[in-house]
């Protein structure tokens, strides 16, 4: 009954869409929200704890349709606070400025006072966190891709440096492929390489620079989910 009853729980969690890989923050509270489950002996208790893990994605689910429901007043005001996090933490602390905003959208929602509910609750935030941090440096990783593409491509092609993307320590052709090496701007890119392997094609009579699939083995450090292909 408790393996099924873990499917059943895995299995809810992913339809949230906020599933991602454990890091610090989140890896902890993994650990303590799957202690919970460990800890529920009783059909009674496992049909609880499912229960009150499905209230409070639904009270997510419905703070997130008030805010659609604000007036224009009180938008203003909200998108205002994300902008002064957006200036506090600027573009290198991603996971600061990701936290913040996740803890200002989830700031009304109903979590009721049991260590359970907390405990799915901040689960679910480091989650959402997580999510938004990997979707950012993704963003900025596939700005950085298609940056040749913005300048005539022949026999040769023009590369970006720091002054382009500060996160960026250098860029280096060698035949088919682009070394891209990152600096400590971000602190989740610093120290990182990613090679990858592109071909030059012809796209509405235009060249263009278009990547291909890069085999494991070049890029073993680098998170894949970061990648656009």
């Amino acid at each position: 009954m408790k393996h099924s009853f873990k499917l059943a729980v895995l299995l809810a969690l992913m339809s949230t869409t906020l599933l991602a890989q454990a890091e610090s923050r989140l890896d902890v509270a993994t650990k303590r929200f799957e202690q919970l489950f460990n800890d529920a002996q009783t059909e009674q208790e496992q049909v609880a704890l499912i229960n009150e893990m499905n209230q409070i994605v639904f009270n997510i689910q419905q703070a997130a349709l008030q805010r659609l429901r604000l007036s224009e007043k009180e938008q203003e005001k909200f998108v205002q606070e994300l902008e002064e996090i957006n200036k506090l933490y600027g573009d290198s602390q991603i996971r600061q400025s990701c936290l913040a905003m996740i803890k200002l959208q989830m700031r009304n929602v109903d979590v009721p006072n049991t260590p359970s509910a907390i405990a799915l609750f901040e689960f679910l935030e480091a989650q959402a966190e997580e999510g938004c941090v990997d979707y950012a440096i993704q963003r900025k990783i596939v700005t950085m891709l298609r940056y040749p593409n913005d300048y005539p491509v022949g026999k040769t092609l023009t590369l970006p440096s720091q002054k382009d993307f500060a996160f960026l320590k250098s860029a280096t052709r060698k035949d088919n492929q682009i070394i891209w090496q990152f600096n400590d701007f971000i602190p989740e890119l610093s120290g990182l390489t990613l090679i990858t392997n592109f071909q030059i094609e012809q796209i509405y009579g235009e060249n263009k620079v278009t990547y291909l699939p890069t085999e494991n083995k070049h890029n073993k450090h680098f998170p894949k989910k970061w990648l656009p292909y």
